[in-house]
This record gives structure tokens, sequence and C-alpha cells, in this order.
């Protein structure tokens, strides 16, 4: 996997977001690295996180080259949606970040998930917002492939199948 910076440059436009109604975040949150939870990475602060309930574990669907498959699910840490706070588990595509509210995100640029600050927002209405290089989950579930997320969560007793 390449070396990347996970600390760009603030490129928060908040004016732009607040015109187009944070779209973005209303579609699907950004997704976690390791590195969002200490560096290095500190199993605690993940715990913390999805005990409080705004973070949970999503996954990918199927084969991702170069990474062993013994399930069809890779797994990976975002913020949940509003309305899923408290489940370990929230898959699924589009809904609206936890963290954003009327007046935007409540976190602050470099406490947001790495997906959130590579996010660049777009120049006008007839762009969509772009993510830097790497752009992508798979990005980020070659990262979190390094961490034994489920057995952390059984270990820990989070529940990882609510019901």
């Amino acid at each position: 996997m390449d070396v990347v910076d996970i600390h760009p440059a603030n490129n928060e436009n908040t004016e732009r977001c607040r015109e187009c109604g944070g779209s973005c975040c209303k579609g699907n949150p950004g997704a976690c690295l390791p590195s969002d939870f200490g560096e290095p990475f500190d199993p605690i602060l993940l715990r913390n996180a999805l005990c409080s309930g705004r973070y949970c574990l999503d996954w990918w669907e199927g084969d991702i080259e170069g990474l062993p498959s013994p399930r069809d699910r890779h797994w990976y840490v975002r913020p949940t949606y509003q309305g899923s706070e408290g489940k370990t588990l929230c898959g699924g595509w589009g809904g609206r970040c936890t963290f954003l509210t009327d007046a935007g995100c409540s976190l602050t640029f470099d406490r947001r998930p790495w997906g959130c600050r590579f996010l660049v927002p777009s120049k006008n209405d007839d762009e969509d917002c772009v993510m830097e290089d790497p752009s992508d989950k798979e990005f980020s579930v070659r990262a979190w492939n390094a961490v034994d997320i489920e057995g952390f969560v059984e270990s820990e007793g989070i529940r990882f199948y609510p019901t």
C-alpha cells in the first residue's frame, strides 16, 4: 500500500458547503482510517468511538485484490447515520452523517474522519465534490485489514450484532 499523507491541508470551505446544503454529508459519512484513532492506532480510542454510538462498522462486500477473503465482508469504520446511533453495525449506502448539524459539521477539521478531510468541496453547483487521492472506501478497507476489528469488538464485549 502506498504511503499517504493522512493530514492534508485544511481544505474546508464552509461558505460553499452552506450554499450546497452539505449534500456530501447528507449522502454518506466519510470513511475512517485506523490513524483517526491515534498514531499509532489506539484500540481504546476505537472502543470509545464505537461505544459512543456515533461510529459504526460498515463493510465492503466482495473480494478486494491482494486481500485475503475468508468471508465476503471486509470491515471499515465510519460515523453512523443519523437515526442509527448506537448500532455497532450499520451497513448500507446513503444516510445523513451523525455529525452534520444545521450549522455544518460538529467536528473540527482535524477531528473529522480521513474521508471527510480529503473531500474537496466543489467550486459551484455544476461540479461534484471530489476526493483527493486516494479516493475511495477500498483504501480504508485496506488500512483496516491489519486490525482484527471483529475479534477486537468481541473481546471488548461490544455487541457486534445488536438485538
